[in-house]
């Protein structure tokens, strides 16, 4: 792990992460840590972790936490008002995922949240400035046979997704990003 230092322009590093992983999922917390769950834990993304790590910036250390409910990959992690993260989707070695689930940080514990309307992994979200969240495209196998122009909004105060239409060209891997206008 690295920490990039806008004041110099420069990078520097931190302890490592317990378990190596990419394609996990990560979001900021409220009291400044850095939390971390899921990702492929071997080349190809063959193996899979559920553990969760949460990295301190005061002290520069990562704990465990309560893992996932099951391991994957390539979900998102977003930030809900009040604190508490949304992770969605995801990927398995045999197919992608229509669940979520939200991170409560205040306790550190899960609670499982409603299942998305299409199984997707690499797909973008982006909280919206009301605090509901904007999941964009993915795929539905972890190898992206098929990708996905469909989306969909979580609403935090409901707990429930609803339709968003339908992006203009399928993707997966992507950004999306907030403007100040509201719009993404």
């Amino acid at each position: 792990a690295e920490i990039y230092q806008p004041s110099s322009g420069t990078w520097r590093n931190v302890p490592a992460l317990a378990e190596a992983r990419f394609g996990y999922a990560g979001a900021s917390l409220p009291d400044g840590r850095v939390l971390v769950a899921g990702g492929c834990t071997t080349p190809r993304c063959t193996a899979m972790t559920g553990r969760i790590e949460l990295f301190d910036p005061a002290t520069e250390t990562w704990d465990a936490g309560v893992a996932l409910s099951a391991p994957n990959a390539w979900a998102t992690a977003t930030p809900l008002p009040g604190g508490d993260v949304l992770v969605a989707g995801g990927c398995t070695p045999t197919g992608c995922l229509a669940t979520s689930a939200v991170y409560q940080s205040a306790t550190g514990t899960w609670r499982a949240g409603p299942a998305m309307r299409a199984q997707r992994g690499l797909h973008s979200a982006t909280t919206l400035a009301d605090g509901r969240v904007l999941v964009a495209g993915g795929c539905t196998t972890l190898s992206c046979e098929a990708v996905l122009s469909s989306t969909e909004v979580y609403d935090p105060q409901a707990d429930s997704w609803s339709p968003a239409g339908e992006l203009s060209s399928p993707r997966s891997g992507h950004t999306a990003t907030r403007l100040d206008s509201g719009d993404v």
